[in-house]
């Protein structure tokens, strides 16, 4: 009897993981957005994300930190790489939020921003 009443008063501690998953501190997953339409957005994005590997490669190796440290600074790497790609030249033709849907090639396709690509000398194969 006085087995089960000491296990009901146990209380489950979460782990420090959980605890800044709870806290807004971590996500399950996070994304990156990489521009690739323009033959410059190939060299930018190999530099950014080769920089990005090398910072989670150390980051990885690392003893001084709790490995709940280690995920909340990886994220943060992975946040900075976002928004350094998103700053990657030449900048998007389209507006933000503005879709022009057409059917072609069998489907919808989003044509926004197709005419400004069209137009520009340094996508042509010359």
């Amino acid at each position: 009897m006085s087995n089960t009443k000491s296990r009901r008063n146990t209380k489950l501690k979460a782990n420090d993981t959980v605890l800044a998953l709870q806290g807004g501190q971590l996500r399950f997953s996070r994304r990156l957005d990489v521009k690739m339409w323009h033959p410059k957005h190939l060299e930018q994005a190999i530099e950014l994300l080769t920089g990005t590997v090398d910072e989670l490669t150390r980051l990885q190796s690392t003893t001084k930190l709790r490995q709940v440290d280690k995920l909340i600074y990886a994220q943060s790497v992975l946040i900075a790489a976002n928004n350094n790609l998103a700053s990657v030249t030449p900048k998007d033709p389209r507006t933000r939020g503005a879709e022009r849907i057409e059917w072609k090639f069998g489907g919808l396709v989003d044509t926004n921003g197709h005419k400004a690509l069209g137009s520009r000398a340094d996508l042509n194969n010359d």
